[in-house]
């Protein structure tokens, strides 16, 4: 399983993946390709991580969002 935004019709896209002390674990500028929970090759421990993702749609409208997201193996 993997984590990440379903967008069709974007002309920009990047989602960022923090940890507790904001060590940045995993961007994608592809809408296809979502975290799977690792980090450097290896499975990440089950927490609470932070993801940041900024879009442009085609229609040219932008957006921005922060939340959280909570993996558990």
């Amino acid at each position: 399983d993997t984590f990440g935004a379903l967008y069709v019709d974007v002309m920009a896209y990047r989602l960022e993946i923090f940890n507790r002390w904001g060590e940045k674990l995993f961007t994608s500028t592809d809408p296809n390709l979502g975290w799977d929970g690792s980090f450097k090759g290896e499975v990440a421990q089950d927490d609470l991580y932070t993801y940041r993702l900024r879009f442009t749609l085609n229609s040219g409208k932008e957006g921005f969002r922060v939340g959280r997201v909570l993996l558990l193996k």
